[in-house]
């Protein structure tokens, strides 16, 4: 019998870290969170950075014991940024722990280029070989080979975590496809590229089921979360395609944006679909005979953050002071700016994902301030919308470069995400696409896709099909005005132009 009745998401983003504890209907009863901590690399030019994982874990226990509702929790899962890293011991102490922004790799990518070609790609649905695992593991063993040999686990982030909570190394599908070592095809380690990196499977978590428990609770867990010991720990997925299956991400064709610090737009498939022209991504998804074909649109959320904090300070400093949502003035303002923003058409920071380009488009993602073409005296408002409708053209292009490569029709985008909780932005993104726009009440939608996935593995739904229709709240749905979409061709076709021009330029 359970004395408890809340479920336990752990969300490690790039930002911030969240502890959020959820019932069994879907509603967040506990939210709490800390900002996450990176030092930059010695010697390495300010492509490599690296996270303290033990800070990281006494933050978590932390914040997990001080909420007053870990004597509650049922069910623990984690899940975090794809692509960070923790490399350990035999007995699970890191001796290398490391964000996504953690480019390293850039210095020796080239071998791996050169050894496996276009299998790379083939195998793993991932290019180039810079931020990603294997990348990291080839630079230790050639530029640090004393501590490489210390090495006895390889793994994400969110497994390591899940270790200090159970004591067990086990990951699912999702994330193993996020390592960059497993064959997206075959569903298993990929023999080829664990022989080039010199990794055994035994090196690597066991690899199952989202939605499957792994171990419980140990007792010095406990002691330093005050969550009870013995609580089913389970296998959750990454926080891309956790945020698609909250906001019913799960048949063929579904295409869900998150839109957040940046917007990765994935497509559900039925079977894997690798872009032969190595342009975009293909991931496992959370749910089992499940992918997910990604085109990223880039920085987005950053985009807006850096307005507010900068351009835009003085607008947001009035709006706090009279009580106000400063994000909420500033959609406000976009909002009653021209269509078109007045002429203005602004690029970079947003993408349209092509990793043929290697370092350049993965260092143009980082790019600030955005390039703004201005040719007439201009408002805060026109500024600000023509920022937004960056972002919006963006994730149109990346849409289309989607159904190109998978041969299938998007005919409604699901939209979750920070971005996704102005109106505005729901009705701009639907009206620039030409798209129905669907939005789940839930925006923090990597929790409670992790949440979906405890209680399954908890017993509380029998599948994932019934989690969701118990959990998942529908939110605000909108259709493309057919006036608006009208004018937004001849604007998006000059933004194409635009931004085609710019990239020719190589920055």
């Amino acid at each position: 019998e359970r004395l408890g009745d809340l479920l336990a998401v752990l969300d490690i983003g790039t930002g911030s870290a969240r502890f959020v504890a959820v019932d069994e209907a879907g509603k967040f009863v506990h939210f709490s969170s800390f900002r996450m901590r990176y030092s930059a690399s010695d010697g390495l030019a300010g492509v490599g950075f690296e996270l303290d994982a033990e800070w990281l874990w006494k933050n978590v226990a932390r914040m997990v014991r001080d909420s007053g509702v870990a004597d509650r929790v049922i069910g623990v899962g984690v899940t975090s940024q794809r692509y960070a890293a923790v490399f350990t011991d035999d007995e699970g102490r890191p001796l290398y722990a490391g964000p996504n922004l953690d480019a390293r790799g850039v210095f020796v990518q080239h071998v791996l280029m050169e050894r496996l070609g276009r299998d790379f790609h083939r195998i793993t649905g991932h290019w180039p070989p810079l931020i990603f695992m294997p990348s990291r593991i080839l630079w230790f063993k050639r530029e640090k080979p004393d501590v490489y040999a210390k090495f006895g686990r390889f793994l994400n982030l969110c497994d390591w975590v899940t270790f200090k909570f159970c004591g067990e190394y086990a990951t699912d599908y999702s994330n193993a496809s996020e390592t960059i070592m497993f064959d997206v095809s075959r569903l298993e380690w990929s023999g080829r590229m664990l022989e080039e990196l010199g990794v055994t499977v035994d090196q690597l978590p066991r690899v199952v089921e989202a939605g499957t428990a792994v171990g419980e609770v140990t007792r010095e867990a406990c002691n330093e979360t005050g969550i009870p010991e013995g609580t089913t720990v389970v296998a959750c997925g990454g926080d891309t395609q956790c945020a698609v299956l909250a906001a019913r991400g799960v048949s063929e064709g579904d295409a869900c944006a998150v839109a957040g610090t940046t917007t990765p737009i994935q497509m559900v498939l039925s079977k894997p679909v690798v872009d032969p022209d190595r342009r975009i991504w293909t991931s496992c998804h959370v749910l089992p005979g499940r992918w997910v074909l990604e085109s990223n649109a880039g920085i987005t959320g950053r985009l807006v953050e850096w307005f507010k904090d900068g351009v835009a300070k003085g607008e947001a400093e009035d709006a706090e002071k009279r009580g106000l949502n400063p994000y909420d003035e500033l959609f406000r303002m976009a909002e009653e700016a021209p269509l078109g923003a007045g002429g203005i058409l602004a690029s970079m920071g947003p993408q349209i994902m092509d990793y043929r380009e290697g370092i350049r488009i993965f260092l143009s993602t980082l790019a600030f301030p955005p390039l703004i073409m201005v040719d007439k005296p201009t408002t805060k408002g026109e500024l600000f919308r023509a920022l937004l409708e960056n972002v919006a053209f963006a994730v149109r292009a990346n849409c289309e470069q989607l159904r190109e490569v998978s041969g299938v029709e998007i005919r409604e985008l699901k939209v979750t995400g920070g971005l996704a909780r102005s109106s505005f932005f729901l009705r701009l993104i639907s009206d620039v696409t030409g798209l129905p726009v669907r939005s789940p009440l839930e925006k923090q939608g990597s929790s409670l896709g992790c949440a979906i996935c405890i209680a399954k593995g908890v017993g509380l739904y029998s599948s994932f099909e019934d989690a969701i229709r118990g959990m998942v709240r529908e939110g605000e749905s909108v259709s493309p005005s057919p006036e608006k979409h009208k004018e937004y061709e001849a604007v998006y076709s000059r933004w194409r132009q635009f931004y085609d021009k710019v990239a020719g330029l190589g920055v």
